[in-house]
């Protein structure tokens, strides 16, 4: 595998990992996939991002230094979005995160949301 890593930024000999600065993501951004330009065209069902990061730091894991701290919109501005989302025909909304338990601010939590 080494072979064809020759061209590998921040190679290091002896097995030394090479870390760089990291850059702080605080606010959430919610998204969706909206299936084709302007709409969910023949698709029935969405997957609406509700929460984003991790607060674990896990020893194996990557997701808090790749993804950030655990976040997420509240419990209003999600539904407001799922509307939006109803509204142009979507007839199933799929909520996802990379740890959706840890969803909610100011005490909501992912209960409060379904």
């Amino acid at each position: 595998l080494a072979a064809h890593l020759e061209g590998l930024d921040g190679r290091q000999e002896h097995g030394r990992a090479v870390f760089g600065p990291i850059k702080e993501v605080s606010r959430f951004i919610p998204s969706y996939n909206a299936g084709e330009p302007g709409g969910v065209g023949e698709r029935t069902r969405t997957f609406l991002k509700v929460q984003d990061g991790c607060d674990y730091f896990c020893s194996f894991c990557t997701i808090p230094l790749a993804r950030g701290r655990s976040r997420s919109g509240t419990v209003a501005e999600t539904v407001a979005l799922a509307r939006e989302i109803a509204a142009s025909g979507v007839r199933e909304i799929v909520l996802t995160g990379v740890n959706i338990g840890d969803f909610g601010r100011d005490g909501e939590t992912f209960l409060d949301l379904i």
